[in-house]
């Protein structure tokens, strides 16, 4: 969810400030976050003692933010309650990393594809109604 204004997937590989620009989009009501992401890769590795997810990003727009980071958890299905993080952000490029040293293997699916989700939510006034937030850099980081 969100619509992306500026930059592709391959402007997420390198801390360049080469931006992937998502805006907000339409949503039913204030609960839901009007930016939401999902970000899938893929390794050789069938097993892992430890994942790491690190997000460099920042909001395009003044005001009050939150963003939540989290894993999917494959043996549930679903993106985990767990392995995931809610931090406010600025405009400030700042970086987020989120580790799993418990269980990691829930999070490496079927052919070794992991997946992340960042969410965007309004959590106070923002200078402009129609509000963007910009990716950096997306890095997995995976431990045999």
């Amino acid at each position: 969810r969100g619509r992306n204004t500026a930059g592709t997937v391959a402007d997420m590989a390198l801390d360049d400030h080469n931006k992937y620009t998502t805006c907000k989009f339409i949503v039913p009501n204030q609960i839901v976050p009007p930016i939401d992401v999902e970000i899938e890769a893929n390794t050789h590795l069938t097993s892992v003692s430890e994942i790491s997810y690190k997000q460099v990003a920042q909001m395009a727009t003044a005001g009050s933010f939150s963003q939540s980071l989290a894993l999917y958890d494959f043996s549930t299905n679903s993106f985990s309650s767990t392995a995931a993080r809610v931090d406010p952000i600025t405009q400030v490029m700042d970086s987020k990393t989120l580790t799993v040293l418990t269980d990691p293997n829930r999070f490496l699916g079927a052919n070794g594809l992991v997946r992340a989700r960042y969410q965007i939510l309004q959590t106070g006034p923002a200078a402009f109604p129609q509000w963007c937030h910009n990716v950096n850099q997306v890095t997995w980081t995976l431990w045999p």
